[in-house]
């Protein structure tokens, strides 16, 4: 779980910024080379910026993916566990 203690303490913070500041310099040099709203490389500059928030929750979620999988295959029998219900079934009768 490094990634959340990286997340937590903000040490890539500051990366994240270098990085959209490139991209913020890139697109003001196209604009100063004549490119518009338009221009397909000015468009990619302006899309590309990373958001330091959903960076890391990607990044998390993909860690946790596998967990959570392993955790819910442990606990598909226990009686808490809801997948033994057929909602088919129950939704039929109910109309019925």
């Amino acid at each position: 779980m490094n990634y959340l203690e990286i997340y937590i303490d903000e040490f890539n913070d500051k990366g994240i910024q270098i990085a959209n500041a490139f991209l913020d310099v890139m697109r003001c040099k196209l604009t100063e080379l004549g490119a518009d709203s338009t221009d397909a490389f000015a468009s990619i500059f302006d899309n590309s910026h990373i958001e330091a928030e959903q960076y890391y929750m990607n990044i998390l979620s993909e860690d946790l993916k596998p967990i959570v999988s392993d955790l819910r295959n442990i606990h598909m029998k226990d009686s808490n566990t809801a997948s033994d219900i057929d909602y088919q079934s129950m939704v039929k009768n109910i109309i019925d």
